[in-house]
């Protein structure tokens, strides 16, 4: 077990091997992981949605209608399903608050 990053050995290989994988395309956005877990369930027609206050450093996510989007917001996290397909489990932001998506990509 790696206490400094709450992982076990067998987490922290994969976790190595994974970004081993993501560095070979090098003109790609900037990926991580997340551990995928529920606090709540989210209904079909719901997702989850993150919002920032750049002056407070803080974010914030709340679950929010699909439909209730204008057009649809940048993804963030991915989830893949029982069946092996691969879906959106949560946006971010806008687009408007920085003429676009902003730095996202975790090295800012």
């Amino acid at each position: 077990m790696n206490q400094s990053l709450q992982l076990s050995d067998i987490e922290l290989k994969m976790f190595e091997e994974v970004f081993e994988v993501m560095s070979k395309y090098k003109n790609s956005r900037t990926f991580g992981l997340q551990l995928v877990h529920s606090h709540f369930k989210i209904n079909q027609n719901e997702t989850l949605f993150e919002t920032h206050n750049k002056q407070n450093r803080s974010l914030q996510v709340n679950t929010v209608k699909i439909s209730d989007f204008k057009k649809l917001p940048l993804a963030t996290a991915w989830n893949r399903k029982k069946d092996g397909s691969i879906v959106i489990s949560m946006f971010c932001c806008d687009g408007d608050d920085d003429g676009g998506y902003g730095n996202h990509g975790g090295d800012e």
